[in-house]
């Protein structure tokens, strides 16, 4: 599945998030973090019951996969890590807001909330994850 209309979506939907990119380097992100509200989309998993479908000419097996969703809240720059927790609210509302229901173009469904978690804090920084998949399929025609 394809992040950039993820991306997309999170910028039209989600305004307070001053930066949407996918997560090249999570671990700079982390270290340093930017000095504005932020979320990084990076894939997670792929999983699938293990059986295909086979058509007339054509395998096909359903996937869940799973995207993250990095927050950086920096909420009134300049707060200690507790306080910037405060604003994580607001903008796990906003993103939720922006993907739960929607239909990814390479999904066969709406997008669904997994849940998150605190990922710790860095100076005036909040970081949460939160995760959600979409249904897809591989297609394959022919065959051996």
């Amino acid at each position: 599945m394809k992040l950039a209309p993820c991306i997309e979506r999170a910028k039209l939907k989600a305004p307070s998030f001053k930066i949407v990119e996918k997560a090249a380097n999570l671990e700079a992100v982390l270290k340093q973090p930017p000095p504005v509200d932020a979320v990084y989309l990076m894939p997670l998993s792929e999983r699938t019951d293990g059986r295909g479908n086979t058509a007339v000419g054509a395998t096909i097996q359903e996937v869940t996969e799973v995207f993250g969703a990095m927050i950086v809240s920096r909420h009134a720059g300049g707060r200690k890590g507790g306080e910037a927790a405060e604003g994580l609210d607001e903008l796990k509302d906003e993103l939720n807001a922006a993907f739960v229901g929607w239909t990814h173009p390479e999904g066969r469904g709406p997008t669904l909330y997994l849940g998150g978690a605190l990922r710790g804090f860095e100076g005036s920084a909040a970081f949460w994850l939160s995760t959600f998949s979409v249904k897809t399929q591989i297609r394959i025609l022919g065959g051996s």
